[in-house]
């Protein structure tokens, strides 16, 4: 008798002890899927939440890259027009701010360096709108009639219905700029040989191309030398 009422605590106390571990492991596992529920909110909410800075982030970014792309082309028409200014600027309808403003923005346009602009407008003609060539090239960039008329035939956004409206500095600003971009294309990116052909013309160094790889190059060597003196006045603005 006293074997059988140990045996019947002993599956007492194993009932007892098997409950309390199902009790445990019915918590824990509750514990368990509770807390993966909990935490994959969490998760999901800092997920949101990085997912939300990282659009904030991109937008404040792309705000203060627009922001400073206004401040360097405002610099560019700054510091061109002061350029502008140690030359004659007698531009009737024009300020030399208005003048800076469109080489900036034509060129950036067409992703030409602004200072290489001004630099081929001091070496064709120091920015005096009014001057024409022997050969008849007129204005600012010493654009040929024919030339003129044939870049504003390629750019829609400019209109060139008469010789004389080639002396608007303005406008001879967009047709030699888009010029030039014509000539980068036609030689492919090449800028040596672009600035070559604005001042030789293109079928004039072509000639020179098909017989040799010598062409002459002064004229490159004194826009790049006008350049180089821009870049020396601008560390001084």
């Amino acid at each position: 008798n006293f074997f059988r009422r140990l045996e019947i605590k002993d599956k007492s106390r194993i009932n007892v002890l098997i409950g309390v571990l199902l009790i445990v492991s019915v918590f824990t596992s509750t514990f368990s899927i509770v807390f993966n529920i909990y935490l994959k909110f969490r998760l999901d909410h800092y997920a949101a939440y990085s997912s939300e800075l990282a659009k904030k982030f991109e937008i404040t970014s792309m705000k203060f890259n627009a922001t400073m792309q206004k401040l360097s082309f405002l610099n560019d028409i700054k510091k061109i027009s002061e350029i502008i200014g140690e030359f004659s600027s007698g531009y009737a309808d024009y300020t030399a701010t208005d003048i800076a403003y469109t080489i900036v923005s034509e060129s950036r346009k067409n992703n030409i360096d602004p200072y290489l602009t001004v630099a081929m407008i001091i070496t064709e003609s120091s920015f005096r709108y009014q001057v024409v060539s022997r050969k008849g090239a007129i204005g600012l960039m010493q654009l040929l009639p024919n030339t003129a008329f044939y870049i504003s035939a390629k750019v829609e956004e400019i209109d060139l219905s008469h010789k004389n409206e080639i002396f608007n500095p303005v406008l001879n600003i967009k047709l030699g700029v888009n010029y030039f971009v014509y000539l980068l294309n036609k030689y492919n990116g090449d800028e040596k040989l672009a600035i070559i052909a604005y001042n030789l013309g293109p079928n004039n160094l072509n000639r020179y191309l098909e017989r040799s790889d010598s062409y002459p190059d002064f004229y490159y060597y004194k826009v790049m030398n006008n350049y180089a003196d821009i870049q020396t006045i601008i560390g001084r603005i």
